[in-house]
């Protein structure tokens, strides 16, 4: 029964600081531009498929004429 304690304890300290890890790896200053950069990645895919979508109408409406 107390050694099952014991493996609950460390069990439960390792995973706390692990959980603490993640945490201060997020939040450093050098993962920060990499997840401006992913929050930022839906929102240029949009801004290259508009001018895309625009070129293409441009080049189209040039043709008809």
């Amino acid at each position: 029964m107390k050694g099952s304690i014991l493996f609950q304890i460390i069990w439960t300290v390792v995973a706390f600081v692990f959980f603490i890890g993640v945490i201060v790896w997020a939040w450093s200053k050098r993962r920060k531009t990499d997840f401006e950069d992913a929050a930022n990645l839906a929102l240029d895919d949009d801004a290259i498929d508009k001018k895309e979508t625009l070129a293409h109408k441009g080049t189209g409406s040039k043709e008809k004429e």
